[in-house]
């Protein structure tokens, strides 16, 4: 017996390549979802950017929040901590930065982790002051 794929198998298989760092993979199953016609998810998109997260790909995290808008699925929390935590990994404190804002203008909380992640990229990118201006 041969079971379709549906969006929940893609991502549990999506959600494992990433924590594998296999993030190619990720981007193909992504890509294999509108061959077969399943309608990815803010979970999926969530599972490829937490992919992205793992190997400091900050500019496809981007894109994908990016896509996500496009495709009419409203980014999460976790879309935005994921996303900001690629940029912080990939060394890209604008981007955190610009991450934290959207989040600031959406009815998404800001909480520790938002700021901590945001805080973290300013310090490896020695953008103290900026740091400073998000604690007052």
């Amino acid at each position: 017996m041969i079971l379709e794929p549906d969006a929940i198998s893609y991502n549990a298989t999506i959600s494992a390549c990433g924590k594998d760092a296999n993030r190619q993979e990720a981007f193909a199953l992504l890509a294999a979802m509108g061959r077969d016609i399943v309608k990815p998810t803010t979970i999926t998109y969530n599972a490829v950017i937490t992919a992205c997260e793992k190997g400091a790909m900050w500019q496809q995290a981007l894109a994908l929040i990016t896509t996500m808008e496009h495709a009419f699925l409203q980014p999460d929390a976790i879309s935005f901590k994921a996303a900001m935590s690629a940029c912080e990994k990939g060394l890209e404190w604008q981007g955190a930065l610009a991450l934290l804002n959207v989040m600031d203008r959406t009815v998404l909380e800001l909480d520790a982790i938002s700021f901590s992640v945001a805080i973290s990229a300013c310090e490896k990118c020695a953008e103290w002051q900026r740091a400073l201006m998000l604690l007052a």
